[in-house]
């Protein structure tokens, strides 16, 4: 562990201010100046990095300090700040948003069918008219 990395966790253990800690030596200059706050709470629903994400829901008490981890991004610590209790949304308030979301999948289904349509397989293609073609293309460049 890093020099830098070290006096910052004992600053933690000291009483430091996180948020402190974080606007002084963060190298995320988008969260540094919120004090290190992601901009949203969290859900495991993948869109951030695996493991920022097992080390964010491995905290359980609120205030607690995870120790650092690597990601591609650098080394991380992460305090929990809140924990939000999980609430059951209903369906009138949820309604619009499942329907765009099952219209985008459709879509992007049937776009991905077009796709994978729009190039020919191999043993689907006539060769010999493949060859054709080419051959004539040859004669017609040659006689130029």
């Amino acid at each position: 562990m890093d020099e830098r990395l070290k006096s910052i966790q004992e600053a933690l253990a000291n009483g430091k201010d996180f948020a402190e800690l974080a606007r002084a030596y963060s190298d995320d200059k988008g969260t540094a100046e919120n004090g290190g706050e992601l901009p949203e709470s969290i859900v495991p629903d993948g869109k951030l990095v695996r493991a920022f994400e097992k080390e964010a829901f491995a905290l359980v008490t609120e205030g607690e300090v995870s120790e650092p981890f690597k990601t591609k991004f650098g080394t991380h610590l992460i305090k929990l700040l809140e924990l939000i209790p999980s609430q059951q949304i209903p369906y009138e308030e949820v309604r619009e948003r499942i329907m765009e979301k099952k219209k985008q999948d459709i879509l992007n289904s049937e776009l991905e069918k077009l796709r994978s349509d729009a190039y020919p397989k191999l043993e689907t293609m006539n060769l010999d008219a493949l060859n054709n073609v080419i051959e004539n293309l040859i004669e017609q460049k040659s006689e130029k």
